[in-house]
């Protein structure tokens, strides 16, 4: 009888006792695991809340949290009842308690005064790459008294930018501008702002502006990286550059849209890509790849669509996506080239300097050569070569028209300007927006577009001698030998530093500012650089960059 009545019991007995075989109590399953899952490490005097805590039973499986009960250590400190519920009373430390049959759990919990405000010193500091600074935190009270012995949680705005210890203390990784907060209980908090300087020796033109810092390390930033960029002397120091990751140290960089180039002191060209990242939602660079060639580097020109740069033999090397207009000078066109080819023509160049579409390079006798598309003069020869879509062009190195001798070239994106060995300033091509710098009456183009143009070298209009010239888009500027920078050319953006009186107008007959001769720029900076990017001038004073 006792062994049918049994099983029988068993599963009767089941909805009672959870499962058969099940550890039991007195008056239900027994608890095994209990967890408190709402914790405050921090409440301050008056506040109030209520802690849960849930029993499980040995299968994990959850209890009725009518089976816990609470205490606390110090009920001056803490009014605690039966449910969890809670009153912060005075300033102090508990512990809070919570049992479930015979097991416990507890949470700790720290009473504070009521804090009003939490400052953070010291704040504003402009800081270096590299630097460690040790921040201090002081919690006042409604009244303004100081609360002591509080505990912060320190977090740093910008992690890439700068870390913070549990003790205050800031390293900086990066440049750009980051804060650091110190908050109390999660609610009450100070912050702390700071700019990291960007002190750089050398600068780079282009979409992608880049610099040289003494160590080796290039940084780069885009008109996108830094929100300080517009019409006024803003020191962008302080603002997002990114280091080019990989490690490794040059001398000389230069940098375009889509990529940045670099020669080492062991005279290796290495090559970077710009890309957009949705961590920081903004173009960084990427690691630099080392590029293979026949000889070693001394410098590099960085363009949109291609790449040049003077061997260690002299000779000129060319590369990139497109060569559709001979822009690579190997006499291939329109066949491209992924790796270093020789300029042909066995010229011995000096520098060399790169265009949207076409390229130039400075002759170890002081004679330009140019070669590429043509369609606006921007080489400064008499072109005979036709190019796709009956573009002019030429796709091997001619020496510029005029004879004259120069120690200095640069080419922007569809003009060319250059100075000679005594001072003087040359530009020509595309004259739309005065970027020339002195009227012409020419006009170049081809079969679907007519420019206002100098189709040979035309002097720079003004008394200015400059030590340094630069081109961007649509913009020229020069750097005198005491620092003071002149510009000309499109306006539209202030990129020419200066209101300026001209008014020109682009293909649609649509007006815009411009100078067709040299504006100072920004008469309260001493410039040792500027480099002209697509529509904005940065310069180097002091080992800070400016931009406008």
């Amino acid at each position: 009888m006792w062994r049918l009545l049994l099983p029988i019991g068993c599963a009767s007995l089941s909805m009672v006792l959870a499962t058969c075989g099940e550890s039991v109590g007195p008056r239900g399953p027994r608890v095994t695991q209990l967890t408190i899952i709402t914790h405050y490490s921090t409440r301050f005097v008056g506040e109030s809340g209520r802690f849960v805590a849930i029993p499980y039973d040995s299968s994990s499986n959850p209890l009725p949290v009518s089976l816990v009960t609470w205490a606390t250590s110090d009920p001056n400190v803490l009014a605690l009842d039966d449910t969890g519920s809670f009153v912060a009373v005075a300033r102090g430390a508990v512990t809070v308690i919570a049992t479930a049959q015979s097991v416990t759990a507890s949470a700790a919990l720290n009473v504070l005064p009521r804090i009003a405000r939490v400052i953070v010193t010291p704040a504003g500091d402009t800081l270096l790459p590299g630097a460690t600074l040790r921040l201090s935190a002081v919690a006042q009270a409604p009244d303004g008294s100081v609360v002591g012995d509080v505990p912060f949680l320190w977090r740093s705005s910008s992690p890439e930018v700068a870390t913070v210890d549990s003790t205050g203390v800031v390293r900086v990784l990066g440049v750009g501008p980051f804060a650091i907060d110190a908050s109390v209980g999660s609610r009450v908090s100070g912050s702390a702002g700071f700019a990291v300087a960007l002190l750089l020796d050398s600068l780079s033109g282009g979409a992608f502006a880049c610099g040289l810092e003494g160590g080796g390390a290039v940084y780069c930033w885009s008109s996108l990286n830094f929100p300080l960029v517009g019409m006024g002397s803003d020191d962008v120091s302080g603002g997002r550059a990114w280091p080019v990751p990989g490690g490794v140290r040059f001398v000389t960089a230069s940098s375009g849209v889509l990529t940045g180039c670099g020669v080492t002191g062991g005279q290796e060209l290495y090559c970077w890509p710009f890309g957009f990242t949705y961590t920081y939602y903004q173009f960084v660079p990427g690691v630099a790849v080392l590029v293979p060639g026949p000889t070693g580097f001394t410098g590099v020109s960085v363009g949109e669509y291609h790449n040049c740069a003077v061997g260690t033999d002299e000779l000129g090397y060319c590369w990139g996506e497109s060569n559709s207009f001979g822009e690579l000078g190997d006499g291939k066109n329109p066949q491209p080239s992924s790796t270093p080819s020789p300029v042909q023509g066995g010229i011995h160049f000096r520098s060399v300097t790169v265009g949207e579409w076409h390229s130039c390079g400075l002759s170890t006798s002081g004679i330009v050569y140019c070669w590429g598309l043509n369609d606006v003069s921007q080489l400064g020869i008499d072109s005979s070569a036709t190019c796709p879509d009956a573009h002019p062009c030429s796709p091997l190195a001619t020496a510029v028209s005029g004879g004259l001798t120069f120690k200095a070239v640069t080419a922007g994106t569809r003009h060319t300007c250059a100075l000679t060995v005594d001072g003087a300033t040359y530009c020509w091509g595309n004259n739309t927006s005065g970027q020339v710098g002195a009227p012409t009456t020419e006009i170049c183009g081809d079969q679907y577009n007519s420019f206002p143009c100098a189709t040979k070298p035309t002097r720079v209009q003004g008394s200015a001698v400059f030590v340094e010239i630069t081109t961007g888009s649509d913009h020229s500027c020069g750097r005198t030998a005491t620092g003071s920078v002149w510009c000309w050319g499109r306006n539209s953006d202030g990129q020419l530093g200066a209101a300026s009186a001209d008014t020109c107008t682009d293909q649609r007959d649509q007006p815009f500012t411009c100078s067709k001769a040299p504006i100072p720029a920004h008469a309260e900076l001493s410039a040792s650089e500027v480099r002209a990017g697509s529509n904005r001038t940065c310069v180097l004073a002091n080992r800070r960059v400016y931009c406008w």
